[in-house]
Formats: structure tokens, C-alpha cells, sequence
């Protein structure tokens, strides 16, 4: 199951409406095409475009094993650096190892990092990290300096838009190589 897997990112929280419908319509189609090639999509979050007003951690269906990892050790030494309410700041934590667990498992990762956002960059330096490949794009604007100056082939950059496709079917092509390597 883990060959097939996919962390698939992106900023939905604290966007306008339009912006997170936006995201949600991209994430479908791109989750429809890695489906087409075999891949199951973990995009359960970005996808969920009522978020798009609320914090990551209103999330209500985090797994149990990720809310026991969440210590009140950890919520206390947290706490007086943070303006969330102890319970969301629990549910914060949780997120993070529910989040690292997935890029550990995924086969590969992408974002739409067509809004700016601070958790993605997170996301992704700690998927480079751990030396997953990654597939970032956009529609519309320019990817971070930080980001698209990424020296090593580990990290692909495309447009939302025309040739696309070709070039995440390229991608895929790529990580398959790489996989049986």
C-alpha cells in the first residue's frame, strides 16, 4: 500500500471562499489523475473547503494513535508561546505527527503552492528532508525564491496550466525509475 500512497498538500486554511474553492477544484482533478496512474491521493484535508475560515486544527476526525502522541507535557511547554486554547493546541500537536506519519508513508508528494503558506513550506522542507521526491506547482504566481531555488532533482516545479500534465506525468515516470532502482 505504501508504493501507492500520495501526501498531497496545500493551503486551505484561512483562505477567501473563492480561493479555497480554487484549491479543492485543482486537488480534485490532480488527485483524478494520480488515480489514473495507480496512486491513491492522501488529501482528505485539502479537500475539505470549509476549512478555508478555520484553523488545521478544527479538524475533528485526527486518528487516536496521532491524539495519544500528544502529551500534556508537550501542550504544557507549548502553551505560554501559543494563543490556541490548550485543547487546540493538543490537536496541533496531533496534526504534526498525523502530517509527518503521511510524508514518512508516501511513495511521493506534491502541493499547490499557489497561496503562500508557512505550514507547506514545513511540509516540505520535511519531505526533502527525508528524501521524498516532490512535485510542487502553482497556478497563477510565482513559486518562493526559497523554494524554486532548491538545488537538488529531488524537487520538480511546474505551472497550473498548460503542459501540466506532461510534465506530472513525467514526474511519476521519474519516481517509478526511481522506486525500482
Amino acid at each position: 500500500m505504501k508504493d501507492s500512497v500520495v501526501f498531497y498538500g496545500a493551503s486551505v486554511t484561512s483562505r477567501s471562499k473563492s480561493q479555497a474553492r480554487e484549491i479543492v477544484d485543482r486537488a480534485i482533478h490532480v488527485c483524478g489523475l494520480l488515480r489514473n496512474y495507480g496512486f491513491q491521493c492522501q488529501a482528505d484535508v485539502v479537500l475539505d473547503d470549509k476549512l478555508h475560515s478555520h484553523s488545521s486544527a478544527s479538524i475533528s476526525n485526527i486518528p487516536q494513535r496521532f491524539l495519544k502522541l500528544s502529551t500534556q507535557e508537550q501542550v504544557h511547554k507549548l502553551h505560554e508561546f501559543r494563543v490556541s486554547p490548550t485543547q487546540e493546541l493538543h490537536k496541533e500537536i496531533a496534526c504534526y505527527y498525523w502530517g509527518l506519519d503521511s510524508l514518512r508513508n508516501a511513495h511521493f508528494c506534491l502541493w499547490d503552492l499557489t497561496y503562500p503558506s508557512t505550514g507547506a513550506g514545513f511540509e516540505l522542507a520535511t519531505a526533502l528532508t527525508l528524501g521524498k521526491k516532490c512535485f510542487c506547482f502553482s497556478q497563477g504566481t510565482r513559486i518562493s525564491s526559497t523554494v524554486s531555488g532548491y538545488p537538488l532533482n529531488s524537487l520538480t516545479l511546474a505551472h497550473y496550466g498548460d503542459e501540466f500534465e506532461s510534465k506530472l506525468s513525467a514526474f511519476i515516470q521519474s519516481c517509478r525509475e526511481t522506486s525500482t532502482d
